[in-house]
């Protein structure tokens, strides 16, 4: 190590990675009918990207997860 510190606790540079993955999915527009919608789309979509990470391989698990 060069002494720098970690890494992992350098800031972002150019703004790469200034944006949250709330902040990303939340300017997704959502298809759905304002009638159907039980569940913030946002939150959805947080909820399986988290539960692919930690190792759910189908939709089922996903829900599980959920």
């Amino acid at each position: 190590m060069d002494g720098s510190g970690s890494s992992l606790r350098r800031a972002p540079q150019d703004g790469l990675l200034s944006s949250s993955l709330v902040e990303t999915l939340d300017t997704l527009e959502d298809p759905r009918v304002d009638r159907t919608k039980l569940h913030n789309l946002t939150d959805i979509l947080v909820l399986s990207v988290l539960a692919v990470i930690c190792g759910a391989d189908s939709f089922v698990v996903i829900a599980l997860f959920s």
